[in-house]
């Protein structure tokens, strides 16, 4: 388990550990997980144990078992229904950032564009937190709290470094490319081409994925 977090609950240091660790693949489609053994592998109670794994098996991502503990889902298996849901809502954001999003908002959209333009393509760290960035920029312009937090349950499936470092350096140039015009369809407060350009990036961003795996 990673190192304690000041501020942050017990329960809440081994949800995201478990989270990340399935959706990343380092626990295995069809572990089976008992909260003795857990508790003593994390060296941890089994209170908020039990209150991780309670959450996890509410974001589908664990299976009670009939004989005790709980089991991991195949999340590889959900990943492209995942995706459509993702897209969906992301659609919705970005169509309320065009009417919503301030000039200030704006000016900070194009910052993380040059950012993400004069980034080196080895710097997977570096281009992963711009573009979750980037991402959260455009959800937070929505002003529609509801919808930030149904996208950030399925965010954490697309974006992160080790994904991104799967990209060959003309799907990452061209990503750069297409996040300014994203930009510049929500500054022109135009929500169909903000739609179609936020689309397209993400559909092209996906299949690169697919594609790596």
């Amino acid at each position: 388990m990673k190192p304690a977090q000041r501020g942050i609950s017990l329960a809440e240091q081994i949800y995201r550990n478990l989270r990340s660790a399935i959706i990343g693949g380092q626990i295995a489609a069809g572990t089976r997980l008992r909260e003795v053994e857990l508790a003593e592998m994390l060296g941890a109670s089994r209170t908020p144990l039990r209150e991780a794994l309670s959450r996890l098996a509410g974001d589908g991502l664990l299976t009670p078992l009939s004989k005790g503990g709980v089991e991991v889902v195949d999340v590889e298996s959900e990943r492209d229904d995942i995706h459509a849901i993702r897209v969906g809502l992301e659609c919705v954001a970005i169509r309320l950032a065009a009417a919503r999003a301030t000039e200030e908002e704006l000016a900070q959209l194009f910052v993380l564009v040059e950012e993400r333009e004069a980034m080196e393509i080895a710097d997977a760290e570096g281009r992963s937190a711009n573009n979750a960035r980037f991402h959260d920029l455009i959800r937070e312009m929505s002003r529609n709290p509801r919808l930030v937090a149904m996208i950030a349950q399925y965010q954490e499936f697309f974006l992160d470094a080790e994904r991104l470092s799967r990209l060959d350096e003309e799907a990452s140039r061209r990503a750069g490319r297409e996040h300014r015009g994203i930009a510049e369809a929500v500054a022109a407060r135009d929500p169909e081409a903000a739609e179609t350009a936020l689309r397209h990036h993400i559909e092209r961003a996906y299949e690169s994925l697919k594609a790596s795996r």
